[in-house]
């Protein structure tokens, strides 16, 4: 399909524009949880997105008795145009990086690793307003009654790795993730982490859980399922 280059893209409500029509892929948000955690903070954060329609449109936001907030009414209006559901991240990435300047995809950071290693060709849209994405943490923990505290203990350190990001953390160390660890370096290639982490926002795990229902529900009525 056709399209402005990326670069004509600062906003989220670019993605619903005609020109973009079945040119954005996403994971199925009705099978993919990432994709609907996504879905779900848009809706939380209604004020920015009300911000962003804003400038980007110069009107307010045209809401309405089904959707009622600018998060909503950004979900429907990237629902209705034509994108392309995919089983995945990875499917997302590699239709984009197959697509030249022609399309555009919503799909985790770590995908970039396969741009890094030459096996796709794409550049993540980190300057998009009002958010970059979302932040996700991986948590390592111990088990409760481990038969091996001890040994689960030495575990957990190595995959902290060391201050070079090394040792259990080294298959990580990439650019697409971030150590948790705060005197370790960016990975090589990275978005430089200081100014990234502003752009991101968090995810409510006890207002999306909340949300989840209906918003899931809604989803598949604009997908048609």
């Amino acid at each position: 399909g056709g399209g402005a280059p990326p670069a004509a893209v600062d906003t989220w409500w670019d993605l619903t524009r005609p020109e973009w029509a079945g040119c954005v892929a996403l994971s199925d948000p009705l099978v993919d949880d990432r994709t609907l955690y996504l879905l779900a903070t848009m809706v939380q954060h209604a004020d920015a997105m009300a911000e962003a329609y804003r400038t980007e449109f110069e009107e307010e936001p045209p809401l309405d008795d089904d959707c009622g907030d600018a998060g909503c009414l950004w979900i429907r209006a990237l629902l209705a145009n034509q994108p392309v559901i995919l089983n995945g991240d990875a499917h997302v990435a590699r239709w984009v990086g197959e697509g030249g300047e022609t399309r555009l995809g919503l799909c985790g950071y770590e995908q970039y690793i396969k741009v890094r290693r030459g096996e796709l060709s794409f550049a993540p849209l980190w300057r998009l307003a009002p958010t970059a994405g979302l932040r996700w943490a991986t948590t390592v923990a111990i088990v409760d009654r481990a038969p091996h505290p001890q040994a689960a203990k030495l575990a957990v350190r190595w995959l902290y790795g060391n201050a070079s990001g090394g040792q259990g953390f080294a298959p990580w160390f990439e650019a697409g993730y971030y150590p948790g660890r705060a005197d370790v370096a960016d990975p090589p290639g990275a978005l430089p982490r200081n100014e990234l982490l502003d752009r991101l926002w968090e995810v409510d795990p006890a207002a999306t859980t909340e949300l989840l229902p209906a918003l899931r529900a809604r989803i598949a009525t604009y997908l048609g399922r």
